[in-house]
């Protein structure tokens, strides 16, 4: 976010993550929820509703482009070779997130798979956008 321009979304979403974290909370669902909602709010957030390349929507299986930033369909993965395939359980919990308030993601269920998984595709994407890495974890 520019510097000079205050955004209460970013704000509060940073205070109510702080304080789920302060309350107990598990630190590393509370990130992911963060990662996912900042990206949404600072407008680099990846495309996951469609195809990123030719804007089909994607019924089956898809891989993650880092580069594009986004899903590709089975016709365009030569787009990106470095592309990686993608649980659609991710997809749908990116969805998930991106589609409701922070409370309210608190209680969702995450399968270990897709857990790691979130956590590698969002670092992923971060570093590769920021260019610099990020800490691992709280």
């Amino acid at each position: 976010m520019p510097v000079e321009d205050a955004n209460k979304e970013v704000f509060d979403l940073s205070l109510e993550s702080l304080k789920e974290i302060d309350g107990r909370g598990d630190s590393e669902k509370i990130l992911m929820i963060f990662k996912i909602k900042m990206l949404s709010l600072s407008g680099f957030k990846p495309h996951f509703d469609s195809c990123v390349s030719c804007g089909n929507k994607i019924l089956g299986q898809s891989k993650f482009s880092v580069i594009i930033g986004g899903l590709l369909c089975p016709m365009c993965y030569n787009k990106d070779v470095k592309s990686r395939q993608i649980f659609r359980g991710t997809v749908a919990t990116i969805l998930h997130i991106e589609k409701n308030e922070f409370r309210d993601n608190l209680s969702l269920g995450m399968n270990p798979l897709i857990k790691k998984e979130l956590d590698f595709v969002l670092n992923s994407f971060l570093n590769f956008h920021l260019g610099k890495g990020l800490s691992p974890k709280l």
